[in-house]
């Protein structure tokens, strides 16, 4: 068996390497790098941050617990603390749940504009999907109640509810749910335009 022991050829215009001496150092070389790439990929994989995933929140609405968090920061923490355990200014919220924090922040009652004013109803101050993820972070501070799944049918004892409120919610909102003075200023709005879901949180 013959042995090929060149490595080079000379030519005219000087040394010319050999092909398959090339060849071997490129096959020497691309496994040393594959090599390399396999022991540090997943350092650099790690080092890589991931942005979070959407969640499914209250509801099953697609939610982002992470925004939630910085909404929260800048809009509720300074009366109900970064971790919603309550300030002197406000309450604390880990046991408020999904259906507290959905309530107050779809009729406008959060935030307030300043700490220790009376509670009013204007618009609400977020959008739908920042309520949404706000009320999510709020409900994964403790084990609160989640929003209602209230359904209204022609089947629903009208006469029952009529009595439950009476007995519950007339002394405030009156006794035709439009509204009434409760005294210290403050007054409890008309129910008419109220959604079930609400009436259910309330």
């Amino acid at each position: 068996m013959r042995r090929h022991t060149r490595v080079a050829v000379r030519t005219q215009g000087g040394v010319m390497p050999d092909r398959r001496a090339v060849g071997g150092l490129s096959a020497i070389v691309a496994v040393g790098v594959l090599g390399w790439a396999a022991t540090l990929g997943p350092f650099v994989a790690a080092a890589v941050p991931t942005p979070p995933k959407p969640e499914a929140g209250p509801g099953g609405q697609v939610t982002n617990l992470s925004r939630g968090g910085e909404l929260f920061q800048t809009s509720c923490a300074s009366c109900h603390g970064q971790q919603g355990q309550g300030t002197p200014n406000g309450p604390p919220l880990t046991n408020a749940g999904a259906a507290s924090a959905d309530f107050m922040l779809r009729t406008g009652r959060m935030p307030q504009p300043a700490p220790n004013t009376s509670v009013r109803r204007p618009n609400p101050a977020f959008s739908e999907q920042d309520i949404q993820d706000l009320v999510a972070f709020v409900a994964s501070l403790g084990a609160g109640p989640p929003i209602p799944n209230v359904q209204v049918s022609a089947t629903t004892d009208t006469a029952a509810g009529r009595a439950a409120y009476i007995a519950t919610c007339a002394a405030c909102h009156g006794a035709g749910a439009s509204g009434d003075a409760v005294g210290g200023g403050a007054f409890a709005p008309s129910l008419h335009a109220t959604a079930p879901t609400q009436v259910g949180e309330a």
